[in-house]
């Protein structure tokens, strides 16, 4: 029985462009995630509360075939403003489970098993990689929150609120702006505790927790000192305001008396701490100490 030698040789195909490498990282990322089947029904699971409210509308909209056993034109002049804050609530809550669920597993696996010395030796950039698996993070965030909600708002806009179609375009590009935001500042501090505890189930419960004490410490602030710092200190209040700026405060009003200015600068902070211990962590190889 003869044997074949097998020569191994370097790759002779086509190498991807390099603003094309962010894509293939997003691609190969999103393919892990719905691999899992528990993931899957997780999105369809995201996408039901933009499902109920769009039932709402509807109900709304059609008021007459409803009045018999329904007092929807009872709260017609409610219904506005309710409509407005939930479809802005709905989009940042359920991107805050995409990424609390999605965020760690995307980074800390890499990072556990020491395979960030084989991305970055093959001309692939640290900016590239995290550009990439942020990509992945949008996607999904996409297509459960702001894809559906956008389109929830600029339909329902002239039957519903009886807004102009310009003005639901306005509505409907604010929210994207708000959610993309919002999103992508949660992954950095998603991607940046992963890259430091490099566990899944450590980096989740770091990301909600330090959400948590941010809301109890920014109330505890407020309860002290009084006026708007505590607010600052809690991501959340800062993305309500910038969010409901971008609507409109006469549609909308600001349940927060925290400028948009200083919301617009905790964002900023959060997101730009969160990226360079993300930076200080992505390296091509461990330092013997």
């Amino acid at each position: 029985m003869s044997t074949r030698q097998r020569t191994i040789g370097p790759y002779r195909g086509t190498l991807a462009p390099d603003g094309r490498k962010p894509l293939v990282i997003a691609r190969y990322a999103l393919g892990r995630l719905f691999d899992s089947r528990l993931f899957v029904a997780f999105c369809l699971v995201c996408t039901v509360p933009t499902l109920a409210l769009a039932g709402v509308v509807y109900a709304y909209s059609n008021a007459g075939l409803f009045a018999s056993f329904m007092a929807i034109p009872e709260i017609a002049a409610e219904l506005d403003v309710r409509l407005l804050t939930a479809s802005l609530s709905i989009s940042t809550w359920v991107s805050f489970l995409v990424v609390l669920v999605a965020g760690p597993a995307l980074i800390a696996p890499d990072l556990a098993n020491n395979a960030m010395p084989l991305y970055l030796c093959r001309g692939l950039r640290k900016r590239d990689y995290v550009l990439g698996k942020l990509l992945a993070l949008l996607a999904i965030a996409g297509a459960t929150t702001w894809v559906p909600g956008a389109l929830l708002v600029l339909f329902a806009a002239e039957p519903a609120l009886h807004l102009s179609l310009l003005a639901g375009i306005r509505l409907a590009l604010a929210l994207t702006a708000t959610t993309l935001a919002w999103t992508g500042c949660l992954a950095m501090i998603a991607f940046a505790l992963s890259a430091w505890v490099k566990t899944r189930p450590a980096a989740t419960l770091g990301f909600l927790g330090l959400f948590v004490v941010a809301d109890v410490s920014g109330d505890v602030v407020n309860a002290i000192f009084g006026g708007w710092v505590g607010s600052a200190l809690d991501l959340t209040d800062a993305i309500d305001v910038v969010g409901r700026t971008l609507y409109g405060a006469t549609a909308v009003p600001q349940p927060s008396a925290l400028p948009v200015w200083a919301a617009c600068a905790a964002l900023l902070a959060g997101t730009g701490a969160a990226a360079a211990a993300l930076a200080r962590r992505l390296r091509a190889g461990e330092l013997a100490t």
